[in-house]
């Protein structure tokens, strides 16, 4: 276990090394629980009245040495929580990878921390259709600190063909609903908007009530985009038309 060089901290790491050590402590070693053990019976077995009462014994004993050792780590665990020193937290990933991540923050900053971790990896992502996706964790510290989190990587908005850049707009006659408010649909509490840019036909819906597939989490903001089809490049042409027609005009 590393250690961040700030005082609690390494406090907390030596108390929880000395308790995990105590743990192997034998407490036949004491001479009171070394007589009970040879004075037992050659035939006293784990369910006589006899080996009860070593075992009770050396029990307590064994619970009695540990007990300073607890007490130490629980009160050095204690400072460490109510500090904002910086510490090592754990990012494990709950996707059945295994993988972990360590980061160094306070409590303060840590959900933050966590955000920019994930957000910074390669997240790689359906080329044809982007869409939002959603990262697990489970962050946890040697201070007691155990907290789920989800990050929301919304996907980068894919290069368009014209040099211009995307110029979204929803056509009723490309992206269908009312007429008085196209592209628009209701969706649980929410809506989908879809639009199509007018440079390169590629679609974008706006989710506002989307649905984890994985969870069922409801109530989610989505953005996903779409290969253009021959509808969409349809009206590309037209639009394009449309501009050819008015600089001749001018």
């Amino acid at each position: 276990m590393g250690t961040t060089k700030t005082p609690l901290y390494d406090a907390l790491v030596l108390a929880i090394s000395a308790y995990e050590a105590s743990d192997d402590w034998d407490a036949d070693g004491l001479p009171e629980i070394a007589a009970m053990y040879a004075a037992l019976p050659d035939d006293a077995g784990p369910d006589t009245a006899a080996w009860r009462t070593y075992s009770a014994a050396w029990g307590l004993a064994w619970s009695a040495y540990r007990a300073p050792f607890e007490a130490a780590m629980d009160a050095a665990r204690e400072a460490l929580a109510k500090s904002d020193e910086p510490r090592e937290y754990t990012i494990r990933y709950r996707d059945g990878s295994g993988v972990e991540d360590t980061i160094i923050s306070t409590p303060r900053e840590i959900e933050a921390a966590v955000a920019d971790h994930v957000l910074a990896g390669d997240w790689s992502c359906d080329e044809e259709e982007p869409t939002t996706a959603y990262i697990d964790v489970a962050v946890t510290c040697i201070d007691g600190y155990d907290d789920p989190q989800t990050i929301t990587i919304d996907v980068p908005e894919p290069d368009c063909d014209s040099d211009d850049g995307h110029d979204w707009r929803s056509p009723w006659s490309v992206v269908g609903g009312l007429k008085e408010n196209p592209g628009v649909r209701g969706h649980g509490g929410g809506t989908i908007c879809t639009e199509v840019c007018a440079h390169c036909g590629r679609y974008r819906i706006s989710d506002s009530w989307a649905q984890r597939h994985d969870t069922g989490e409801q109530g989610l903001d989505e953005t996903t985009y779409r290969a253009a089809d021959d509808e969409s490049l349809a009206y590309v042409e037209r639009c394009a038309a449309k501009l050819r027609e008015a600089a001749a005009a001018e």
